[in-house]
């Protein structure tokens, strides 16, 4: 079939993308129902222009018989309650069913979009709007910027009240994964790569995460969410719970949005509640007294207390989380979801009865931010265990701001992002700018990195309006002095031209010391530059004083060894016993890092300005290793190759005790103090105790570099790690940081200017070790 405007018409999608706008989160598609017969679906054969989301407008008969029925209960003595006004509401409709048949089916076609969603034209596209969606846009009452009334239809909401449509009902999980467990794609019959999916026959999400922009309606969404699930389940020991970041909050969210939103849904569409019309303390689908009509019998309440376990032994149908990374008053939020989770499941967590919504904007990270964001992080929807769930449950999802901010929609819903157009200005859109546009320019105004004011302001105003999922923790580096704008400027331009490649170093000649670097595409190593041939491998020698053999001793040394700095955070290594404990109870194993950085050539970096200094890092490693040896092993090899002193922690004595083993002990860096009398005193044990103090030192020298040096840094990884962590203590979590972190601390010694001062000839002795350096 077909109308005048059908050349106008445009097919519907066959899926959708959540997850956009980020360069650190893999886009989720989903696919999407197809349409019905173009015809039945509402909004056809009007023009494009007019084919916008408009609410059902409820029959005037059917909305005055709810009006006759609530003045009937204007007389308090009569006992004013769910059950007894819904059974005066079936009953006359009961009798004027003969009078009401285009009413009643009204209310049919309305429960069947509740169910199974709708279908409406939308700017010449059919569109489906997912059930809860409908019903959001329909019947959910909020306060607007003047009274009351009803959510506009945004593009945007819609995608998010897809993709937990999807999630809510889906089973299906990944088959393929490698081996951190993340979701790969494997070729096809015909060559295509594509994710091959299981399905388990049961639940596997237990609600989504979403770090959000201010003002975006979440948790109006996640009380009407709350309310259509708790509305459709029945027992009596079933609770809808609103948890927020204080239980004061949660209370407000009950009363002002949840209870507002429930006083104005049509008779029609509700259960039997115990009570009238007002303020509640809970709601009851229950009735007052007995009744022939077979009640849900949950309730929904807020939860008045932030406490970890307010909900512990409850079983948790529905739950709106909201602001959980806005603050912490008492307890953790990860803490606290890991017991609602267990009330939100059974069979220790692999049947699923509940579902959650946990939105929040992020503001002091030491206030529950990092803990908001552990969580988003564990919530990969692509990294599943082996009942097919994320490591929380949750689904992380997440748009960028600018992707309906309000004021910048078109009629249709569609956000304007940069330029409006014609039609769209012809069509009610009154700004001159777009939304991406609007908020660049906000941002240039508040950014000033000369006027610390004026950057708290600046990172207030990008995590209140992200443009991307790091920026939700815009300041999680910057509370650690670090620069996120430098940071995040120079991982783009890194993410569209690499200046590494990844690789191994391999002994050339084992016996002669000679290591090579060999390109590889699974290589731990992360490499920007590389020695030439001629620079490469280049061992001296020299006497020094061994605090082990107590005396001086000939040791092998770089030829040069101020052009290089080694960081090294090294692994504690477990026993095969502990290792499987450790894994088992899914602890994180850290890895061993290695830093390699270029220092200051004082030949080339004549000048005294450090901003003129192309200092930077040239090599990054990390990976699980199996012992001390192989640590050691792949120190060395980089220590020789690049010919380097190296930083490492002073306590790790079963690393550098090998390397002065093996006659290498000139390659390790000293602290060096300056006496009062001007001479130098050099510790007695090489690398850096990093003390409470000396970790912050160590931030301050990330600090410093990251200022300086960022925008010539070639490493994307080490960027990255730096983007993410948010506190001193983190560093136990962030081992290349560690690496990198000793690097910088070696390099502010002055060991390798002392160093000219005591070499010996090179032709005096021979290299050591040639033939015993063996493990």
């Amino acid at each position: 079939m077909i109308c005048k405007y059908s050349n106008m018409y445009r097919p519907a999608d066959t899926s959708f993308v959540i997850n956009v706008g980020s360069k650190r989160l893999r886009p989720i598609r989903i696919s999407l129902p197809e349409p019905p017969r173009l015809h039945l679906i509402d909004g056809w054969g009007q023009h494009p222009d007019d084919q916008y989301f408009k609410r059902l407008e409820i029959p005037e008969r059917l909305v005055r018989l709810e009006k006759e029925i609530m003045s009937q209960f204007k007389d308090k003595n009569r006992g004013i309650n769910g059950n007894s006004i819904l059974s005066a509401f079936w009953e006359e409709l009961e009798n004027r069913k003969k009078h009401l048949e285009d009413e009643i089916n009204f209310m049919k076609k309305v429960v069947w979009h509740m169910w199974y969603g709708y279908w409406v034209y939308i700017d010449g596209k059919p569109t489906y709007i997912p059930p809860w969606y409908f019903s959001y846009l329909n019947f959910h009452r909020m306060t607007l910027k003047t009274g009351y009334g009803y959510p506009e239809y945004r593009e945007r909401n819609r995608l998010f009240f897809l993709a937990r449509h999807y999630l809510f009902n889906t089973t299906e999980t990944f088959a393929d994964y490698d081996k951190n467990g993340i979701a790969i794609k494997t070729p096809d019959e015909e060559g295509n790569m594509r994710y091959r999916m299981l399905d388990t026959g049961h639940k596997l999400f237990v609600g989504t995460i979403e770090p959000k922009g201010r003002r975006e309606g979440r948790t109006n969404e996640g009380c009407h969410i709350l309310r259509r699930i708790m509305g459709a389940t029945r027992g009596a020991d079933k609770l809808g719970t609103i948890v927020s970041m204080g239980g004061e909050n949660a209370e407000t969210h009950f009363r002002q949005k949840l209870i507002p939103a429930w006083n104005a849904e049509p008779l029609w569409i509700r259960p039997v509640w115990i009570g009238g019309f007002g303020k509640f303390r809970q709601l009851e689908f229950r009735a007052n007294g007995l009744t022939d009509v077979d009640t849900l019998d949950t309730l929904i309440n807020f939860t008045d207390s932030a406490d970890d376990l307010a909900n512990d032994g409850k079983m948790l149908i529905g739950g709106v989380f909201d602001e959980q990374g806005k603050g912490k008053r008492t307890g953790n939020v990860q803490d606290r979801w890991n017991v609602n989770k267990e009330a939100m499941t059974l069979g220790g967590g692999s049947d699923v009865i509940g579902w959650s919504i946990h939105p929040s904007t992020v503001e002091k990270m030491e206030e529950g931010g990092k803990d908001y964001k552990d969580m988003c992080d564990l919530s990969n929807f692509y990294k599943r265990g082996k009942d097919g769930q994320t490591d929380t449950g949750l689904a992380l999802l997440y748009l960028r701001s600018s992707y309906g901010l309000e004021g910048y929609m078109d009629k249709w819903g569609q956000p304007v992002l940069f330029s409006p157009t014609e039609r769209q200005i012809r069509n009610g859109y009154k700004e001159r700018l777009g939304s991406v546009t609007h908020v660049e320019n906000k941002r240039r105004g508040y950014y000033d990195e000369n006027d610390p004011k004026k950057m708290e302001q600046y990172r207030s105003y990008v995590r209140k309006h992200p443009e991307d999922y790091d920026e939700c923790w815009t300041g999680v580096a910057g509370q650690l002095g670090l620069d996120n704008e430098k940071i995040r400027k120079q991982k783009l331009q890194l993410l569209n031209k690499s200046r590494t490649v990844p690789g191994e170093l391999v002994w050339a000649d084992k016996s002669r010391f000679v290591v090579r670097f060999v390109e590889r595409a699974d290589g731990r190593w992360i490499v920007a530059e590389v020695p030439s041939k001629e620079d490469a491998n280049q061992i001296s020698t020299m006497e020094q004083y061994s605090a082990i053999e107590d005396e001086d001793v000939i040791m092998n040394r770089p030829a040069y060894p101020n052009r290089y700095m080694i960081g090294m955070d090294i692994q504690q290594f477990s026993n095969k016993a502990e290792a499987v404990h450790i894994e088992s109870k899914g602890t994180k194993l850290s890895d061993t890092a290695i830093a390699v950085f270029k220092r200051r050539d004082k030949h080339v970096d004549t000048g005294d300005d450090p901003k003129t200094w192309r200092k930077h890092f040239v090599a990054s490693f990390r990976a699980r290793l199996s012992s001390n040896i192989e640590a050691t092993d792949e120190l060395m090899k980089a220590m020789i190759f690049w010919g380097s002193l190296v930083s490492l922690e002073q306590n790790r004595t079963d690393i550098w005790e090998k390397i002065v083993e093996k006659r290498f002990a000139g390659y390790l860096n000293f602290n060096v103090e300056m006496l009062a009398d001007g001479q130098y005193k050099i510790a007695s044990k090489p690398g850096t105790f990093l003390t409470p103090k000396r970790k912050k030192d160590g931030f301050t020298f990330l600090a410093d570099y990251v200022s300086l040096y960022c925008e010539n840094e070639p490493i994307y990884e080490f960027l990255d790690d730096l983007d993410q962590i948010s506190s001193m203590e983190e560093l136990t979590k962030h081992d290349r940081i560690a690496a990198h972190m000793h690097a910088l601390i070696g390099d502010d010694s002055i060991y390798a200017d002392l160093l000219d001062g005591v070499q010996v000839d090179q032709d005096s002795f021979e290299v050591l070790g040639a033939n015993t350096y063996t493990y």
